[in-house]
């Protein structure tokens, strides 16, 4: 073969060579998806089983009670509230996340102290209806001494009277974090300053997007219960 074709076909083959090593590389990354994007398919599926794990607890929860008292519960709601929530959401308590206190994950109040959380859902209708807050999900209404216990709650919690109401923003650019959505906290905090003494209401700022609604008197806290440390009076 004459020596100009041979450089030429040395040439061809050495880049053949490195062709394939090129393309095996990028191969082995694209089969490999833990080296570029977590695999969301995985995390999805372990929140559903998560969410069909709760609603086969509250199914057996709501199979043990008086059918006919949580129909009348919410009927109740619904002659007060333009958006009743539903009954998983009334007797849910988010709040519950150790396995010995699972038994205490669902619960409504006793009909005596039904009245008692119109107020608080009603004043939540209305932050929404302004427009203060948007998406949101309940995290604790009645609690029980037992569940209170279990949520850390205070001694004196509103929740053990069926006053209050928990809830946490949704669909906010800072929910899984430890820093407010500063947006709508401030508009909270703003409706609190001008109308909550009027309302008596109680408004408990946490971490996470997470607030207490009460209508039992004005006043303010923060994570530790005290009222120096509400983020509505914080600089």
């Amino acid at each position: 073969m004459p020596i100009k074709d041979t450089v030429k076909y040395l040439l061809f083959s050495a880049c053949t060579i490195l062709l394939t090593i090129v393309c095996a590389c990028e191969k082995q990354d694209t089969a490999d998806p833990s080296r570029k994007t977590p695999n969301i398919q995985t995390s999805n599926t372990v929140t559903q089983l998560q969410d069909q794990r709760l609603q086969h607890e509250f199914q057996l929860w709501k199979e043990q009670q008086n059918q006919q008292l949580l129909i009348e519960y919410q009927r109740y709601l619904a002659q007060h509230l333009q958006h009743p929530p539903s009954l998983f959401e009334l007797s849910y308590n988010r709040h519950i996340s150790n396995a010995q206190c699972t038994p205490y994950q669902f619960a409504i109040a006793p009909r005596h102290q039904w009245e008692n959380v119109i107020k608080p859902l009603q004043l939540i209708e209305r932050l929404q209806a302004l427009g203060i807050i948007h998406h949101y999900k309940i995290v604790s209404v009645y609690r029980g001494a037992k569940a209170n216990q279990c949520s850390r709650g205070a001694t004196g919690s509103k929740h053990l009277s069926n006053h209050a109401v928990d809830f946490q923003l949704v669909a906010s650019t800072s929910q899984n974090s430890n820093q407010p959505d500063t947006a709508v906290l401030q508009k909270i905090c703003q409706f609190w300053k001008k109308e909550g003494r009027a309302l008596k209401m109680g408004l408990g700022t946490y971490q996470h997007n997470k607030f207490h609604i009460d209508t039992s008197g004005y006043r303010t806290w923060g994570q530790n219960y005290k009222s120096a440390s509400s983020l509505c009076l914080k600089r």
